[in-house]
């Protein structure tokens, strides 16, 4: 940015342009090493893959994803069975990542299918209505645990709150007796993400 020093008076026109020229020079060269003092904190503090343009805080949020990359979600059973296990691994990121070796919270949500049986209707399961009333979602014992412990209402929506195990994994069960169904199973990870079930469908013929 050009600094005009003419209304202070008592310069020379080639004096005046050369302490502008200094000055216009000089904002610019620190400007230059602010930036680059900048990138050289970021690598330093988060490490080589920060870059100039991103705030540490998006840094943090892309390393938090990361961590989180890997993570699965197995359908157990068959398609003729009127119950059926679904397992969340969450994974730590690596190559070939093992389950994070600590407890966490997990939400989970079932949803029906379409009509046609081929996608994610988006519209929640109802407990008593598509789902079994006693045990149409329920976190499977041992392998993990519902908060708050006990049955979720019927005519309530299929949801429940759950604790991981220590190694990172949840296996909750889907019921529904006598009637052909399909639903998609959605876990809400730590993070904010949501890892979903291919279909899982129940007493096929």
């Amino acid at each position: 940015m050009a600094h005009d020093i003419s209304k202070y008076g008592g310069f020379g026109t080639p004096v005046r342009g050369a302490i502008e020229d200094t000055y216009t020079q000089a904002v610019a060269d620190a400007s230059v090493a602010a930036v680059a003092a900048d990138t050289a904190l970021g690598t330093a503090v988060k490490g080589t893959g920060w870059t100039s343009g991103m705030t540490l805080k998006a840094h943090d949020d892309a390393i938090n994803a990361l961590e989180r990359s890997g993570t699965t979600v197995a359908v157990g059973g068959a398609a003729n069975e009127s119950a059926r296990d679904i397992v969340l691994t969450i994974k730590n990121g690596a190559g070939t990542p093992a389950a994070v070796p600590s407890y966490a919270v997990v939400g989970v949500k079932v949803t029906k299918a379409n009509a046609a049986g081929t996608a994610d209707s988006g519209d929640p399961a109802v407990i008593g209505t598509d789902l079994d009333t006693a045990d149409g979602l329920t976190v499977v014992a041992t392998k993990g645990e519902k908060i708050p412990a006990g049955a979720i209402d019927n005519a309530a929506n299929a949801s429940l709150v759950a604790i991981t195990k220590a190694d990172g994994t949840l296996t909750v069960n889907i019921k529904k007796t006598g009637t052909n169904s399909k639903f998609y199973v959605h876990f809400i990870l730590p993070d904010g993400t949501v890892k979903t079930s291919a279909i899982v469908e129940l007493n096929a013929s």
